[in-house]
This record gives C-alpha cells, structure tokens and sequence, in this order.
C-alpha cells in the first residue's frame, strides 16, 4: 500500500534517500516512531512567544525555547471524523518537566492533488504544503495556502499573517540518524520559531499518545 507521500510525488518519491523513502512510507500497516535531540530551539521575541503560549492549549505551538531538548515524534495512520485516510504527526518536545506539542494530521487531496496540514488538537490552523526531493535526496515541505478554522468554518488568512515554513528532512549515512529543520517566518513579524536537530528511529512495539 502507497502512502500519500509516495501517491503526491510520484516518480519524484524514488530520488529521495532510500531511509526517506522508508520514513514516509507511512500506512495502515506501518507507523514511524523516532527518538532524538534537538540542538536548538529558537525563534520569536517576547511578544511572539507570549501569542505562542495560547498554542499550548491546542497541542500546536510553544513559548519555551533552549538547546538539547529531546524529542519524539509518532507518525501512524488513522480514519477518524473527517472520513478518510490520515497520517496523524505527534510531536514531543521535553523542556525539563514541561511536555509541549506541535501535532498535526495531513490529508492528501488527490482530486486537486494537494496536501491539507491541519493543526492543533481540536484543528485550529490549516495550510496546504508542497513537498518536493532536494538535490541530495532530503525531503522538503513547505507551506502554501492558509486558513484559521472557526468552528469548521475556514477563514482565509491574509498573507501577511501566514506563518511562512520551510521543513527539510535529510538522512546521515555516517551518523546513522535523521536530520530535521524547521523555519517559521511571518512577514510582519520575522522569526516565529526555529528548530533543528537529528532523531533515530525506534523499532518497539509502545502505546504513544500525545
């Protein structure tokens, strides 16, 4: 069974790193668990992360910022209320006792070919992304179009509210280990938060809930 990131890029799908590939094959029959750290976690001045610390609420975004954080991130496939086939994104960042999330499930609309973030827990912000395969095989996602859902309602955002991201997801042969870097950016704001950092993934059978 294809996952809907091999569906989106088609023939583009085998010019990623053979781990990649593995890493995005994501179904009903596998899931994705991986472990690591992130180096660093920044982005944001006081005011900016005073707005983020509202995302707690939502499982979506986080005001805590700092160097060395572990991390965790679950990738499994689900039906759930929206009738159709998702892959859910549990991410976990540990800031001492603190446990913060930036979850996700994205849907690929094959009609318009499309794929559909929607974020948060229940969905506050939604964004359709464009993936395509870096020149030495890395992933790249980026975000395109964005809308604030109100109650089921989407509401067009304007472009100067978007937060502008740009994810790369890269594999190191050497170190054996997942590389992952996160930018988000609003035009009238700046930086709103950055990540990166490197994570393995754990072959075990686990209970994650997030």
């Amino acid at each position: 069974m294809k996952s809907i990131y091999e569906i989106y890029l088609g023939e583009e799908y085998q010019k990623l790193h053979p781990k990649l590939q593995h890493r995005y094959h994501i179904s009903m029959d596998k899931s994705f668990y991986g472990k690591g750290v992130m180096k660093e976690i920044k982005g944001g001045n006081l005011f900016t992360r005073s707005l983020l610390w509202f995302g707690t609420f939502f499982k979506l975004f986080f005001p805590e910022r700092g160097e060395d954080i572990p991390f965790e991130i679950f990738n499994t496939v689900g039906q759930n209320s929206r009738k159709g086939e998702w892959v859910e994104w549990t991410r976990s960042f540990q800031f001492g006792v603190k446990l913060r999330y930036f979850n996700a499930a994205m849907y690929l609309d094959e009609k318009k070919n499309e794929m559909v973030d929607y974020f948060g827990e229940p969905t506050t912000l939604i964004s359709t992304l464009n993936f395509l395969v870096g020149p030495n095989g890395e992933m790249i996602i980026s975000s395109k179009k964005q809308w604030f859902n109100f109650f089921s309602i989407w509401l067009p955002l304007p472009k100067w509210m978007y937060g502008d991201a740009v994810i790369t997801e890269s594999y190191d042969d050497e170190g054996e280990q997942y590389h992952i870097s996160v930018e988000v950016n609003n035009k009238v704001l700046g930086s709103l938060f950055s990540y990166k950092g490197t994570f393995v993934e754990v072959e075990e059978d686990i209970d994650y809930e997030g």
